[in-house]
C-alpha cells in the first residue's frame, strides 16, 4: 500500500491531517450511533488498527541544511531530529499550522509526514456537532465500550520542561489530548 503521508508539502500535510481527523471522527460517531440504535459494539480489531485515533504530524530535519540564523522564537529548529505531535481539529488550526510548517519547510528543507497516531479520540469530543441524541442513562455503556478521556495519561510535561526525548522531540507544547481537555473545560465553564 502506498504511504500517502510522507514527504508532504505544508498544504498536503494539512489536507491529510484534516482527512484523517474527519475519518476518525465520522467513524466514532457512526459507531456510537450503531451502539445507541442497535447495541452494536465497536470492532476491537478496528480500534487496535486506529479507527478512532487522532492524526499525528511529524516534521524531521537532518541538519544537512545549515541552520539559518533566526531570532524568532517559533518556526525554527535548535537541533536535528524528528519532532512529532498529535493534532485535534486541524481545520480550526489550519492557518496557524500552515504558517509554522511553511517556515521550517522553506528555511530548513524539513520533511513533513502525517499518519494515524496511537491515541484515540475520546467519545465526548465528537458528540457536539453530530446528529446523535443521547441521554445520561447511556453514559455507562458508552464509557465501557468507547474511548474515554484518560486524564492519568494526559499531562503537560512538555510545557513544564519535563519531557525526556526518546526517538522524537515534541513538535508542540500541547498534544491533541491535552488541547481537547482544555477546550472542553473552557466550554463547560462558559455554560
Amino acid at each position: 500500500m502506498e504511504n500517502k503521508g510522507t514527504n508532504l508539502t505544508p498544504e498536503q500535510a494539512l489536507d491529510r491531517l484534516e482527512e484523517l481527523y474527519e475519518q476518525s471522527v465520522n467513524a466514532l460517531r457512526e459507531a456510537i450511533a450503531d451502539y445507541v440504535d442497535n447495541g452494536t459494539l465497536p470492532d476491537p480489531h478496528a480500534r487496535l488498527n486506529g479507527l478512532f485515533v487522532y492524526p499525528s504530524l511529524s516534521v524531521s530535519w537532518d541538519g544537512a541544511t545549515p541552520n539559518p540564523p533566526k531570532t524568532r522564537a517559533f518556526g525554527r529548529f535548535t537541533h536535528p531530529g524528528c519532532y512529532t505531535t498529535t493534532v485535534t481539529r486541524p481545520a480550526l488550526f489550519r492557518a496557524y499550522l500552515l504558517e509554522q510548517l511553511n517556515l521550517v519547510y522553506h528555511d530548513y528543507g524539513a520533511h513533513i509526514a502525517v499518519e494515524a497516531s496511537h491515541h484515540e479520540i475520546p467519545y465526548p469530543y465528537v458528540i457536539d456537532g453530530s446528529a446523535l441524541t443521547l441521554d445520561r442513562s447511556m453514559s455507562a455503556g458508552l464509557t465501557r465500550h468507547f474511548p474515554t478521556t484518560e486524564l492519568a495519561q494526559i499531562g503537560d510535561e512538555t510545557a513544564d520542561g519535563l519531557f525526556h526525548p526518546g526517538e522524537f522531540y515534541p513538535l508542540s507544547h500541547f498534544d491533541a489530548r491535552l488541547l481537547s481537555v482544555i477546550a472542553l473545560r473552557r466550554a463547560r465553564a462558559s455554560c
